[in-house]
Parts: structure tokens; sequence; C-alpha cells
């Protein structure tokens, strides 16, 4: 075999996401985030004593929606996270979807989109990159890393972009991954499943709740959530980042979820589909 012997070599391939020349659409889309922020009550119980009572009747109630499957597929050439659970200065294979950016009130840009994880593994350590560019070619670019732990497999992340720039002035956009790294596979993270998600529109407001569900054999202690909006085409209309107060969730209980989300003004006939993240620390027993 010579005098180096043999050498394995493991390629991950780089998924990045290059759009120039399209066009910002104009204020319809602001995401603006809550001026005050409703109580969060979460009471804590099991799935066994949850009792059943008939709420009433919301404006309109959907389905959660299903995990999002990018239609760019990504692959890495092993199959084994431990070799792949450290920093790297290449990332991962993510799919980035481009954002939609609007004028903000008061003056800026803002910019909202989502970044899918098509592979079998859970990442964490994701920033993206967006820049706007300016009708002379030249651009401007900001990062921002997405506001959970984890993005599990199979799922996506929404991530926020703020420019302080007039929006006039600019004319396309362009985005790519910046960082992305496998998770560990001994993350005490844990992303817990909501069950019974709904969806209550009065105007601009979004009433979503469900229920956060630990079926695991560990109990959790529950860190945030984060509750996204986002139309049939999967754009991001709005999303919001709310502490769990890091209450303690047994194994096999379960406590109700209740977020307000404001939404732009949307088009007629336009129905926002809830996608729930709730993230955790396990709590292994010594």
């Amino acid at each position: 075999m010579g005098h180096w012997g043999w050498r394995a070599l493991i390629v991950a391939s780089v998924i990045s996401v290059w759009v120039a020349g399209c066009n910002l659409i104009g204020d319809s889309t602001v995401s603006i985030a809550p001026t005050s922020s409703p109580a969060i009550t979460l009471t804590i119980g099991r799935a066994a004593d949850r009792a059943s009572p008939s709420p009433p009747a919301p404006a309109a109630t959907l389905a959660a929606i299903t995990p999002m499957m990018p239609s760019a597929q990504a692959t890495i050439a092993t199959d084994d996270p431990a070799l792949l659970q450290f920093g790297t200065a290449t990332p991962v294979p993510l799919v980035v979807e481009m954002p939609i950016c609007s004028e903000r009130p008061g003056g800026g840009v803002s910019c909202l989109g989502r970044i899918g994880n098509n592979l079998p593994f859970a990442v964490d350590r994701v920033v993206v990159d967006v820049g706007l560019i300016r009708g002379d070619g030249a651009r401007i670019l900001e990062s921002a890393a997405i506001e959970q732990g984890m993005i599990p497999s199979n799922a996506y992340a929404p991530y926020r972009v703020l420019f302080d720039a007039g929006w006039g002035d600019f004319s396309g956009i362009t985005v790519s991954l910046q960082s992305a790294d496998l998770a560990a596979a001994d993350t005490p993270l844990v992303a817990l499943p909501v069950e019974d998600s709904q969806v209550e529109l009065d105007g601009n407001n979004a009433r979503v709740t469900g229920v956060i569900v630990n079926a695991g054999a560990d109990d959790v202690q529950l860190s945030h959530a984060v509750v996204t909006l986002v139309d049939a085409d999967g754009h991001v209309l709005a999303y919001r980042v709310i502490s769990l107060n890091e209450e303690s969730l047994p194994a096999g209980g379960e406590t109700p979820l209740n977020v307000t989300l404001i939404l732009p003004d949307l088009e007629a006939g336009t129905l926002p589909q809830p996608s729930i993240y709730i993230e955790g620390l396990r709590q292994r027993e010594n």
C-alpha cells in the first residue's frame, strides 16, 4: 500500500443559492414583530390525564404542514454522524430558499426566508448571508444565524435579515449558506412534536395553538418555541420566537401552547399554515 497507506477521503457537497436580479416585493409582505407579547401559560400534565373539552370553533383552522422536503437532493459520502460532528470550514449541504424582502415601517429592508435540512441528521450552527444588489451592481451583505439550536432532519428553520438601507436603491437579492455543521450525536438538545396545531385568524392577528408532547423516556426542560407561518408556496409570512420559561415536561407529559403572531396584509384566499419547533434539553438521570 506504499509508505503512506490508505487515507479515507470524505467529500461533502455544498449547496449555496445565488439569485441575482430578482425583484423585491412591496409593503404587502412585511413581517412585523408584535409590539407586546401575550402571556404564555404552560400547564404541565400527563397525556392520560388530559381532559377533552370542546374548544370554541376558530375563525380559520388548519392542520400543521408536513416537514419540508427540499427539491434539491443533497448527499454526503458517509452515514456516520460521529465523523462529521465537528465544526467544518465548509458547510454541510442544506437548501437555502430565496427570501422575500420588503420595506420596513420607518425605513430599512426586512428579508424573511427559510433553510431546509434534507440530510438524515440534525444540523446546527447555521448562518446565512443575504445581499441586496444596487442598480449599479454593488451589494450590501448581512448575515444572520437561525434562532433555534438545530434543524432536525427533514425540517426547516426560518431566518430574518434586516438592512439599514433605503428601499428604492435596490434591484435584486443574493443568498448563500455561510456555515452549517452536523449536530453532535450526543447533543442534549431535543425537538418535541406538537399535536393538534391550529391557526385562528382575526384580521392581521394569527393565534396558533397546539399541544406539546414529550413521548420520550426522559424528562425535558423546555427552552423556547419557534412558530412560523408560511403561505401555500412555502414563503415565510411571519415567525416568532418565545421563551417556554425552562419548564420541565416529564416523560409522557404534555402541555398546551398558545402564541399570537402579527401577519402582513394577505391576498384574499391566503391561508397561512403553521410550523412549530419546540426545543428543550433532555434531562437524563445520573
